[in-house]
């Protein structure tokens, strides 16, 4: 819906362009009045965001979940519609100089949160107060001159809460049209490294928050620091974009391409009209010399529409990059006499648009610059356990999301929206790229100096507190009844550990019972990312959205031990095997790498003290600790000590294992490592040397695909990354990995035939991090298996209260197996629930939707909850829906 004020600005448009048949006097008297107009209007506005009762962060937060996305913001400004139709005919244009700026608050920002601009001192926002108004002061030296800033949303209710003055005012300079923010995501994320649902969140938070604050949608998306994968197209029209740019300065983007403008084609026939990376991208630090656009300019000569995209970074004065336009006005000038006009990212993709026909492209992953230290943490730090710490966060908020929708007691619905609508953000700027990336960096949290990587650490910490200490949701366990929750939307049979609320592992065992077909003794076999005991392993089935009662009580016996079978280790547990038909001749590990100490300090410390010392992972010698084998399976676990001290029993640096082997009405086997470290080190030897953990298949796959947010493709280079699962298709059999947390895969078969690794630890560490893997064998995993296998891998069933209220039970199935029922949550009616769904597979799907309850209506909504289509074909309690390849499609269902 747009909003009226929205539609008074485009009639003020439309009128101003009537052609005027009258003297030229009533034409001046017409304009003058025009004008004046705009002016009391724009003035309102302004006065309007000053009068508005400041949100502080709490509220702003709780308006933000899924749930309520509809409706969810009031009172916005209006924003103009300015765009290329405003250069006259006469003007002979013979190409674009765009300014954008890239930046980020929730990240970066927070390294320099306080200064003095304009005679007023900033507590928070300096960096990106002092961006904006470098952009302005730019602006007011030539009304010719334009500007962009790829900023994450955040920015705005940051801003607005250390001074909304200075808001208002950006926002009026942004109704002008000469300033314009693209990219459009609300943190910045590298949403191919998290999970799905986070990848939407990140676009359709980014939008609401934009539309609050300036009015209107962010027009034209930007490929960002560096969030690229090839479900984009349909992704960006179902949030609102209308343009896209992979114009970037950093790794990550596609090859370049030697053209203007593409449609950029994503894998279920959605386009959308984009700038590709080419010839005209100038990185921040080609400065002062106009030589870099003379050679752009050369490039692009068989264009139409030459870009010159001149990439910033304002960095605070000091700082890199310089802090100021002033490096490349040499530059622009340059372009200005050559017959470029500077245009803002919106205006110049019109413009090209208006003067060319793009072909369409398919952009495949394969060919992205990702394979690089870069991409992967080459400047940070302990990016792995950033990444598996928001994957665990993303489960828990979309687990509590699935409650809400289904909670009928109107108090604990409450409880669970409020917590998700507080999670969402908290989550998304804890993916931030910085956090992710520079985690070694400067960031001041809370005015405490510490680290990007902290942010992250703060903010996944507060979603794990309000969900499960004051709620209860996936909270440790203690003896005593619960109840075990699938958040699935189908149905899981899977490896389940519990984590007991228990420090010490003193040999004791539990009795779980109410489990089919009779009550287990289980015992301590690992420890959680948070210190605490887990059991081993306990194959549990329950159905989709389902839940059984549990009881845990501490046992006398021990828990069931016998000779192994399945799990084998040829070099005395470096590596293992599963003994089965399924996994035959494929090798697992050995963990491989190498460390050096590194000074926590100021100085590097002794050590003379030293009693052992394994510098290399695969030469460590293992200490088996345990083998449990349990109806469930086979567990093992181990442990190498890489560092001691004489005459103290406790390592300084230790690496734990934990094997694992079972059956889920498929094969599986999992496997789990634990660092923890007292010392600082670094892997080496740096900058190429990673942990890796290899796989050895035997034999070279036919086909490997990985996925990307709601995608997968097929993958040919010897680098590639995954977000959720890789999929080995052999000659009898298919192999699907799931990672824990996202990271680099390398195909090593030109050293040894079916050899593979991924990456697990690079550059610096002190602390404890985890990792974990999950291997399914089958004789045909689909590409719709592989997404509901790896995210139950993911989206693990969680404890709850065994008070917690009832719930209601939709019913709800699809008979097609290509299509996934992958989210529900909460919608803004009260009766209402919206479910997310995607057609895993390249076939075109008519999909038939049953329920067991009574559906009054079923609507069609994009990722904004604006309604698409309302004339579904129903049929008794369901409806039915055709599906693109690889399409979206989220429903809004009244019950």
């Amino acid at each position: 819906m747009i909003p009226a004020a929205n539609l008074w600005f485009k009639g003020q448009k439309n009128l101003l362009l009537l052609e005027i048949d009258g003297d030229l006097v009533r034409a001046i008297h017409l304009l003058f009045v025009c004008v004046i107009v705009l002016l009391l209007i724009t003035r309102a506005s302004v006065n309007k965001l000053l009068d508005r009762t400041s949100m502080n962060r709490r509220a702003f937060l709780h308006m933000t979940s899924a749930g309520v996305i509809a409706g969810a913001f009031s009172s916005p400004l209006s924003a103009k519609d300015k765009s290329a139709a405003s250069f006259t005919e006469s003007e002979e244009i013979k190409g674009a100089v765009v300014l954008c700026n890239h930046w980020t608050e929730c990240g970066i920002g927070g390294a320099f949160p306080g200064g003095e601009i304009n005679h007023r001192w900033y507590a928070s926002c300096y960096s990106t107060v002092f961006n904006l108004e470098q952009s302005r002061r730019w602006l007011a030296l030539d009304n010719r001159n334009r500007f962009c800033h790829e900023l994450d949303m955040y920015f705005l209710p940051a801003l607005e809460k250390e001074d909304p003055r200075y808001l208002a005012s950006v926002v009026e300079t942004l109704q002008s049209g000469r300033l314009e923010l693209v990219g459009g995501s609300f943190g910045q994320a590298e949403s191919q490294v998290f999970g799905w649902e986070s990848a939407l969140r990140q676009l359709s938070l980014g939008q609401l928050t934009a539309q609050n604050y300036v009015g209107k949608s962010i027009d034209t998306y930007l490929v960002e620091e560096q969030s690229y994968y090839s479900q984009l197209p349909q992704i960006l029209k179902l949030t609102g974009f209308k343009y896209a740019s992979l114009q970037f300065q950093n790794s990550g983007t596609p090859d370049e391409l030697g053209v203007d403008l593409i449609w950029w084609k994503g894998p279920d026939g959605s386009r959308i009209l984009t700038v590709p990376n080419h010839a005209g991208l100038i990185g921040c630090y080609k400065q002062w010399s106009a030589e870099p656009y003379r050679t752009a300019l050369e490039r692009m000569k068989p264009y139409k529409s030459p870009l010159i995209f001149q990439w910033l970074e304002l960095w605070v004065p000091g700082m890199d990059w310089g802090a100021s336009v002033a490096p490349y006005k040499e530059a622009i000038d340059w372009a200005a006499a050559q017959g470029l006009k500077q245009m803002t990212l919106t205006e110049y993709i019109e413009w090209a648009g208006s003067r060319s026909e793009p072909g369409e492209v398919v952009l495949k992953m394969d060919h992205s610059n990702y394979d690089n230290n870069f991409y992967q943490g080459g400047w940070g730090y302990e990016n792995e356990r950033q990444a598996r710490l928001c994957n665990q966060c993303e489960s828990l908020l979309l687990s509590a999301e699935s409650l809400a929708a289904l909670a009928a007691e109107k108090t604990w619905k409450q409880k669970l929206e409020q917590a998700t609508a507080d999670g969402w953000p908290r989550l998304l700027i804890s993916q931030n790229h910085d956090a992710y990336l520079a985690g070694s960096i400067l960031f001041f949290l809370d005015g405490a100096k510490s680290y990007q990587s902290e942010l992250t650490m703060k903010q996944c910490r507060l979603i794990r507190d309000s969900l499960q200490k004051e709620i209860g949701l996936n909270a440790p366990v203690q003896p005593g009844p619960f109840k075990l929750f699938n958040p699935c939307l189908w149905p899981v049979t899977a490896p389940v550990m519990l984590e007991i609320d228990e420090w010490a592992d003193l040999g004791q065992s539990y009795r779980i019972s109410g489990l089919s077909p009779a009550d287990m003794i289980v015992a301590p076999a690992f420890r959680s990312d948070s210190g605490r005991i887990t059991t081993n392993p306990i194959m549990v089935s329950l159905p989709a959205l389902g839940s059984i009662d549990v009881q845990l009580q501490k046992a006398d016996g021990p828990a069931i031990s016998g000779r192994l079978e399945q799990l084998s280790t040829p070099d005395h547990g470096q590596s293992w095997r599963v003994e089965n038909n399924a996994f035959r001749g494929i090798t697992f590990g050995p963990l491989s790498g190498s460390w050096k100490q590194t000074g926590l300090f100021f100085y590097d410390h002794p050590n003379t003290n030293i009693e052992a010392l394994h510098t290399d992972l695969a030469k460590a010698p293992v200490q088996i600790e345990k083998k449990s084998v349990h109806p469930s399976g086979e567990t093992v676990v181990w442990k190498k000590e890489l560092m001691r001290i004489k005459e103290a029993e406790e390592p300084a640096l230790r690496l734990a294992g934990f094997a694992f082997a079972g059956r889920a009405g498929i094969d599986l086997a999992e496997f789990r490592f634990r660092l923890e470290s007292t010392i600082r080190f670094e892997t080496g030897p740096r900058p190429d040397e990673t942990w890796n953990f290899p796989l050895r298949l035997g034999d070279t796959p036919k086909a490997i695909y990985a996925d990307s947010p709601f995608a997968e493709e097929q993958r040919q280079a010897d680098r590639f990354y995954c977000s959720r699962y890789i999929r080995f298709e052999m000659p009898d059999r298919d192999i699907l990995w799931c990672t824990s947390q996202n990271t680099l895969f390398r195909n090593l078969d030109q050293r040894e035939r079916g050899l593979f690794d991924c990456k697990v630890l690079d550059f610096a560490f002190n602390g404890v991090t985890q990792w974990g893997f999950r291997f399914y064998s089958a004789e045909k995993i689909t590409p719709a298996d592989s997404i509901r296998l790896a995210e139950s891998f993911h989206r693990q069933f969680i404890p709850l209260p065994a008070d917690s209220p009832s719930r209601m039970d939709l019913g709800l199935f699809c008979e097609q197996k290509e299509i996934v029922l992958f989210h529900l949550m909460p919608s803004s009616h009260s009766s209402g629930v919206l479910v997310r769904t995607c057609n895993v597979s390249s076939q075109a799907v008519t999909a038939q939707f049953e329920m067991s309850q009574k559906l009054k209506t079923v609507t069609r909504v994009d990722l904004l909850a604006n309604v698409m289509q309302d004339d579904l074909e129903r049929h008794g309690h369901g409806w039915t829906h055709r599906y693109r390849p690889w399409e979206i499609a989220t429903f809004e269902l009244h019950i």
